[in-house]
């Protein structure tokens, strides 16, 4: 399914768990190669040392590289499904501000992953994303592994 990105960002900002966790996507680029998300810091997400909770931290972690890669693919119109198999976080400081993910893809990751599904008929990628905090700090690296399959025909 194909999706506007002004739909899915207004649809991802109101999903239960991005509200709960004052997770904001600010903006999707047409092509859903690029992603900017601010998880801000308030008294819903802070743990007991005041810095933003590790789920929260997650939560913004999650779901955005395979939604680009599934908008990405579908728009070359190739049908897939795709998922977070797995995540790594290193907390490098702690959170004492809100934090800034910005999540990117580029053409060549696309091409490399549209061969493997038309070859292979899956793939796996590896991510690294950085979250920095206002004064542009590295606050967290979140290492990602997306699965993505060649979806069946039902």
């Amino acid at each position: 399914m194909k999706l506007n990105r002004h739909i899915a960002r207004v649809l991802m900002n109101l999903y239960p768990p991005m509200l709960a966790n004052r997770i904001v996507i600010k903006s999707v680029s047409k092509d859903f190669l690029k992603v900017t998300v601010k998880i801000r810091k308030s008294i819903w997400n802070r743990n007991l040392q005041g810095s933003i909770f590790g789920g929260s931290i997650f939560s913004a972690a999650d779901p955005f590289i395979a939604l680009m890669y599934w908008q990405a693919l579908h728009q070359r119109n190739i049908p897939c499904e795709a998922w977070l198999k797995s995540a790594t976080i290193h907390y490098k400081k702690p959170s004492d501000t809100s934090l800034l993910l910005i999540f990117e893809l580029n053409t060549e990751q696309i091409e490399s992953v549209q061969k493997d599904i038309e070859t292979y008929g899956r793939a796996e990628r590896n991510h690294l994303v950085k979250m920095r905090n206002r004064q542009g700090d590295v606050c967290v690296e979140v290492e990602t592994l997306v699965v993505l399959k060649a979806k069946k025909n039902r």
